[in-house]
């Protein structure tokens, strides 16, 4: 597995926004638009809780991630995790992880929500550890995975 240098893998920065749909316990559905920038994190795990991951896909630099989740408010601050290396293969992976900040929340309201990630700055620690031309990188979250080429 070829590590990136810790300069490279802190320039990573993914910006994620999407819209979120809930249920409360009493069945009331309320949508909401997450306009909340956020960065990815130099790290190895992030807090899932009960997080499920119901989707992945990617159209052009954007990656889309379905969640399902559990809460009181719906209310999460998304990150995305990445470890900083690319796992050697023809083509290279990256594991990443998402998750929220926020400690777990006893309620018992559903929630499911898109988040969008920006992959360019992927596209550009790639183009750092393998040099310039166009790539490909599976993309890994959970146990899906996506090809990204650029």
């Amino acid at each position: 597995m070829r590590s990136l240098t810790l300069a490279l893998a802190a320039s990573f920065v993914l910006v994620a926004c999407g819209d979120d749909t809930g249920v409360d316990d009493s069945g009331t559905t309320e949508t909401d638009t997450d306009t909340d920038a956020n960065e990815v994190q130099l790290c190895t795990s992030t807090n899932t809780g009960d997080d499920v991951l119901t989707g992945l896909s990617i159209s052009g630099d954007t990656l889309t991630t379905g969640l399902s989740f559990s809460g009181c408010d719906g209310e999460y601050a998304w990150e995305l995790c990445w470890d900083g290396a690319f796992m050697e293969s023809s083509p290279v992976q990256a594991r990443l992880e998402v998750g929220h900040s926020d400690p777990q929340q006893d309620c018992d309201a559903a929630f499911t929500r898109d988040v969008e990630w920006d992959l360019t700055a992927l596209q550009d620690a790639w183009h750092g550890a393998y040099g310039a031309g166009s790539g490909t990188i599976i993309v890994r979250v959970d146990a899906d995975s996506v090809n990204y080429s650029f």
